[in-house]
């Protein structure tokens, strides 16, 4: 009976690690895969970098009063997208040229979206330490947050006396979860330097 438990529990842990598009993740590591969602209904992926034309597609058109803010709100506030709405010389960009810099999923995300890693809100603090990795920059009663560099291959601490965490903001990808009771309530997953836009 151990036999088999322990057989579930490693395929299981197998499906967690392997997102629908085939990318293998591994805890403490991350890529800019780590950035986006998946329609649970019907594998539909957001993916970083994706142009906002080709998400409303999957999403629906947003709030046209919210075209200005870097952060749009879809399918009845279940999903959120953080948008790059200006090139690197900081002229604003037409929203064909506008793609995804974050994601967020929101409690009510629940059975409806997840992340690239199979994680949806309303799961464990403890399944996201066992998807994500042991140990997290960050680790309170209320929050879970890992910093990744995908240029050194290497986790970012939250000190602010780092000088790595200023450097190649672009390379650095968050993943944060509120917890509330032990559990998720909602995932935020974007680069570093569209973290720094929402402080």
């Amino acid at each position: 009976m151990k036999k088999i438990l322990a057989a579930c529990l490693a395929a299981v842990t197998m499906i967690l690690m392997t997102s629908c598009g085939g990318e293998s993740f591994k805890p403490h590591v991350m890529t800019k895969a780590d950035v986006g969602a998946v329609r649970v209904s019907d594998g539909e992926a957001i993916t970083y970098g994706m142009k906002r034309i080709d998400v409303e597609k999957i999403l629906g058109k947003s709030d046209a009063n919210s075209m200005d803010t870097n952060s749009t709100s879809y399918d009845e506030g279940k999903i959120s997208i953080f948008y790059r709405l200006t090139d690197e010389s900081g002229h604003k960009l037409t929203t064909d040229r506008q793609t995804v810099a974050g994601v967020l999923l929101t409690p009510d995300a629940a059975g409806y979206y997840k992340t690239p890693r199979e994680f949806e809100p309303g799961q464990s603090a403890e399944e996201a330490l066992a998807v994500y990795g042991e140990y997290p920059g960050v680790r309170s009663d209320f929050m879970l947050s890992y910093q990744y560099d995908v240029a050194r291959k290497k986790m970012i601490t939250p000190q602010q006396n780092n000088p790595d965490r200023d450097t190649g903001l672009l390379d650095q990808f968050i993943v944060q979860f509120t917890l509330d009771g032990g559990n998720v309530i909602s995932v935020s997953m974007m680069d570093r330097q569209m973290a720094l836009q929402q402080n």
